[in-house]
């Protein structure tokens, strides 16, 4: 369990310096990917995504879902908590039944298969986020530097890279799967009014190995008002 603190607008600012100003080439586009090991339709999202994860200004995030491990090959990636995410986002989506895969961009549309260049063009395309916010370290805060509001706030946190995993059961057996920027954790942060600065992770809480990512939800559509990333 991550612990999270707001702090006032006034006090943050007497720490801030100029490395901390957020820059356009900051605001990042947000894909995310949930799939499965278990499932056979799933490598070829899982590559997509892979390569989208390169992309200079995008944050590109693995969930590996529940659901499937009854196919006979549970998987070593997937939590119920990753499920819960893509159970929120059927909400908005006003989806009848979760699917693998499925990838979300910018928590705005949604979809199973995308060649590169629809997937691509489809991020390029959407909406730029409205502010943009900075993760600093090595005690992790978030800061918004333009309009304040209140936002519904996620803390995620991953594996920066690539992690490939033999797969000895079920629909994709014998097969190697690669999976980029798989998620560890999901925290729900509650509302968070941007006019305060957020303290999400404290300085003894950051783990070596592990990347952070702060999401801004709009609290009406889900959509990804904001979005930020740190690599301690």
């Amino acid at each position: 369990m991550l612990v999270f603190t707001a702090l006032s607008a006034a006090a943050a600012a007497d720490d801030s310096t100029g490395e901390n100003i957020p820059k356009a080439d900051d605001i990042l586009r947000v894909v995310e990917l949930f799939t499965s090991q278990g499932c056979s339709s799933c490598p070829s999202a899982n590559g997509l995504v892979n390569r989208m994860a390169e992309e200079q200004g995008t944050l590109a995030l693995s969930y590996g879902v529940t659901y499937w491990d009854y196919l006979g090959w549970k998987d070593t990636f997937a939590d119920p908590e990753f499920t819960d995410r893509q159970r929120a986002y059927s909400e908005f989506f006003d989806m009848a039944n979760l699917y693998t895969p499925q990838i979300v961009l910018n928590g705005m549309s949604h979809g199973a298969y995308y060649s590169d260049r629809d997937a691509l063009s489809m991020v390029l395309a959407a909406d730029r986020p409205a502010m943009t916010l900075k993760l600093s370290g090595p005690g992790l805060t978030g800061h918004v530097d333009r309009p304040s509001g209140k936002y519904g706030a996620i803390l995620i946190e991953y594996v920066h890279g690539p992690q490939s995993v033999p797969v000895t059961a079920g629909e994709n057996r014998g097969h190697t799967l690669t999976l980029s920027n798989v998620v560890t954790d999901v925290e729900d942060l509650g509302v968070w009014d941007t006019s305060m600065t957020l303290e999400v992770v404290a300085r003894d809480q950051v783990t070596v190995g592990k990347s952070y990512a702060l999401l801004l939800h709009e609290r009406n559509d889900g959509r990804i008002a904001s979005a930020a990333r740190y690599t301690p």
